[in-house]
């Protein structure tokens, strides 16, 4: 019933966005063209509306048993609408389509308290007050508090979509945010009234996991989420000191969360009559999270590092650990400037210390996509070779446990509109690796970004 529902689904949002598609290439609007260019002036005009259409296609070289078919397609629209009120007051509103045949199902406007990516959604939608000194907003919300290129220990407000472990995005979640500036450094305090799970791979899906990564010893494998019954009761709070003039030259920020782990652990039970562990159910432990961030710059480098310290507060369900990122990122416009415009570099170093182990007799596990970047060195060379076009080239290497991703892709812009990326990912290590896991799901892909 659920697939069938499903499927249903997708095609509505597959037609609904190809017509998103259609409407783009018709006149602003109806009538004569008097009324036209007045109708389509005046929304622009109080609307500065902006939409985004990301069409994703790959084609994996080898057959899945968890979904055997060679070809991936996805796609989504999202229409960005911000509206001036008048007296510091500001309304943000962007309605999103999702078109995936796998996982998209139903309407979530702004809590997506389920486990598909909804159809229909609105990715954020707020009310803010901008003042000289002070900044609130009140709705659904994307956060970044982040200074690293990609893996953050820090950035957390948001729950993740990793239904492509490798494309990471933002769950919007409902937020107030208060933000107060002042001469040397700035405060912001955010206040999450409800708990939303990241959204895992379904459970056909190629990245659903390997069993023997959750558990080398209880073969067990860990699919959808569990979303909590009383997400509504667990509420989380977050502030944050920044300065960029605190001490010159250097962007600071000291970072506190205390929250739910939209992640989850896994409870299970060990059947003696079949020798294998049994799911029993998902829960989302409390912790306290104390970050700090920096970077700086001499002359074409820049620094930058990210630390926290995780205080889980029940430790049979997790572990109190400090994660950390530091790196470096590095533009040259002199070396082979009749080539290439620039040459940029970015090296990171991603790591992991244990304060205290879960407790030996714990029933609970991490599941599959849980924390599998420690020890890692990330790193990438992007060359623009002019404004049009771009070829990057990017790699995370696990030094313990030897497995990696590659991606290797070209950007190009073909007009003012349309962009296309096309690449190619190579994952390799043992089974029983966080990136192994997935040794099966090399591919090439594409993606057409539109923007209007």
């Amino acid at each position: 019933m659920k697939s069938a529902a499903i499927h249903q689904y997708s095609k509505i949002a597959i037609w609904f966005f190809l017509l998103i598609i259609h409407l783009t290439s018709l006149p602003p609007a109806f009538g004569d063209e008097n009324t036209q260019s007045s109708i389509w002036t005046s929304f622009q005009e109080n609307w500065s509306p902006k939409l985004d259409i990301d069409v994703w296609g790959a084609y994996y070289y080898e057959d899945s048993t968890l979904e055997p078919e060679e070809v991936g397609l996805t796609g989504n629209a999202t229409l960005e609408l911000s509206k001036d009120l008048g007296r510091g007051l500001m309304l943000r509103i962007d309605p999103k389509v999702n078109a995936a045949p796998l996982n998209t199902g139903g309407v979530r406007l702004f809590v997506e308290d389920q486990e598909d990516k909804p159809i229909f959604t609105l990715n954020e939608a707020f009310l803010a007050w901008y003042g000289e000194t002070t900044e609130i907003e009140v709705g659904k919300k994307i956060y970044s508090w982040k200074v690293a290129d990609g893996l953050s220990p820090v950035d957390t407000l948001n729950p993740t979509d990793i239904t492509e472990p490798l494309d990471v995005d933002k769950i919007g979640i409902p937020s107030v945010s208060v933000l107060k500036m002042f001469e040397l450094v700035n405060i912001q305090a955010v206040f999450l009234p409800v708990l939303v799970a990241d959204r895992s791979p379904p459970d056909t899906s190629r990245w659903t996991g390997g069993a023997s990564y959750v558990s080398q010893s209880e073969q067990t494998t860990i699919t959808n989420r569990e979303l909590p019954d009383n997400w509504f009761e667990k509420v989380s709070v977050a502030s944050k000191i920044s300065s960029s003039t605190l001490l010159p030259g250097w962007d600071l920020a000291a970072i506190y969360r205390y929250g739910y782990s939209s992640r989850g652990v896994v409870q299970i039970d060990f059947d003696e009559l079949s020798s294998s562990a049994v799911v029993k159910n998902m829960e989302y432990p409390a912790y306290n999270l104390f970050g700090f961030t920096f970077s700086t710059a001499w002359s074409d480098i820049v620094g930058h590092g990210e630390a926290a310290l995780y205080d889980t507060r029940d430790n049979a369900k997790g572990e109190d650990y400090l994660s950390y990122i530091l790196g470096v990122t590095y533009t040259n416009y002199r070396w082979m400037a009749d080539l290439f415009d620039e040459i940029g570099f970015i090296m990171e170093y991603a790591g992991e210390a244990v304060l205290k182990e879960r407790e030996a007799d714990s029933s609970y596990l991490d599941p599959s996509t849980s924390r599998g970047l420690s020890d890692n060195i990330i790193g990438s060379i992007d060359v623009k070779i002019n404004e049009d076009h771009i070829v990057e080239t990017a790699f995370t290497y696990n030094v313990t446990n030897e497995d990696s991703v590659f991606d290797f892709k070209g950007r190009s812009r073909l007009n003012d509109h349309l962009q296309v990326v096309y690449g190619y990912q190579i994952l390799s290590g043992d089974s029983a690796s966080f990136l192994g896991q997935w040794d099966a799901n090399d591919r090439f892909y594409m993606e057409m970004a539109i923007t209007y």
